[in-house]
């Protein structure tokens, strides 16, 4: 009889390890998909000059991603969920919030280089300006260029003025 109960307790510790487990994973959003972190807020000078600096920041991000890593050793990361980056003229204050949810993947190769293709709504900051592409993109990570897009361009700086 003395048996009966310690394997009882074994049992009910051991679901509760079971359920508290599955708590986290449930809140940790997919398994094997880790969360994006949020990017640091930056200081951005490319923009016109009657425009000025401009803070950039990540307003909320809900982002995953899972990395793939192919035979000829490259590294392929894919990321989905949903993100609003912002900016702030630092000039006038004025801020504006933008959905960046994207999906994109990022693919870097053997060689060194590597690229971005994205779809849906993303942002671009690069020697040109502040961008909103919506739709296809292709980014050199290198320059930061825009290599090909299609879809809806904004202009972030001009909405700023």
């Amino acid at each position: 009889m003395k048996g009966l109960p310690r394997m009882l307790a074994s049992l009910s510790v051991c679901t509760v390890v079971l359920l508290v487990n599955s708590v986290f994973v449930v809140a940790s959003g997919t398994p094997g998909r880790p969360p994006v972190p949020p990017g640091p807020t930056m200081v951005f000078d490319v923009c016109s000059p009657a425009v000025g600096p401009v803070i950039g920041f990540q307003g909320f991000t809900r982002e995953y991603s899972k990395a793939f890593s192919r035979s000829d050793g490259t590294v392929v990361v894919a990321i989905n969920g949903a993100a609003s980056t912002g900016f702030t003229r630092v000039a006038s204050g004025k801020t504006l919030l933008f959905n960046s949810s994207g999906p994109a993947r990022i693919t870097f190769y053997p060689d060194g280089s590597a690229t971005y293709l994205g779809g849906g709504l993303n942002i671009v900051v690069n020697p040109t300006g502040i961008w909103q592409y919506a739709g296809h993109i292709q980014i050199d990570l290198a320059t930061g260029l825009v290599l090909s897009h299609s879809g809806r361009v904004t202009d972030v700086c001009a909405l700023l003025m």
